[in-house]
Parts: C-alpha cells; structure tokens; sequence
C-alpha cells in the first residue's frame, strides 16, 4: 500500500530539493558543516519561537555556509555573497516561494501566490 502525498508536500518537498540543489551547484554542500533544519510552523511554535508561523516551512541555518547567503553583510567578500544571495532568492521563487530572513540564524519560506 502505498501513501499518497498532499500537493502542500510535494511543494515543500520541491523547496527543501532546491534549497539542496542550489547548496551542490555553487559547491557550497559541507557533509562536515552543520546541517540545515527545517521544521513545520508547528514545531516552531511548540519550540516557543514567535517568528516565521504563519510560513510554510521554517529553515535553520546556524553555523553554515547558508548563513553568509542570508547575511551577505556578514561575509568576508560581501559583493559576491549579494550574489550567491540573489541565485538563491532566485531559485526559491523557481519553487514557488519567497523567504523571509527572520532573525541571523533561521529564516521562513512563504508561497508566492495564493
């Protein structure tokens, strides 16, 4: 028996694939660095977080290359991280999401239309 999965699923599943390809393509992907999380606004809202519930899906990023692209200010080349930044909005939007840096170290994906 096999389980059908919900088009609001297949969705974030499709983000959370081009949040990854997008991580392989500019060889940003560190198996070493610490991962990337994503919880459901549930979870963030359990966790006691006030920020991003109202999102489709929540993505931590502390402590890795992900960071530097949400927080291109913070990088040691600024003008290039601008632009690893905006690949990465790009790409984003290619999945049908906008993000919405919610504080240094996490940030929410919200869908595009409707």
């Amino acid at each position: 028996m096999s389980a059908e999965v919900s088009e609001g699923t297949k969705k974030i599943l499709n983000l959370v694939q081009a949040v990854n390809d997008f991580m392989h393509e500019e060889k940003l992907y560190d198996p070493h660095s610490d991962p990337i999380v994503y919880h459901d606004p549930e979870e963030w809202r359990n966790r006691g977080e006030i920020y991003g519930l109202d999102s489709e899906l929540i993505m931590v990023y502390e402590g890795n290359a992900m960071f530097y692209i949400m927080n291109p200010g913070y990088a040691s080349h600024p003008s290039t991280t601008y632009k690893l930044h905006d690949r990465f909005i790009d790409k984003v939007h290619e999945a049908g999401f906008w993000v919405e840096p919610c504080t240094g170290w996490y940030a929410a994906f919200y869908p595009t239309e409707g």
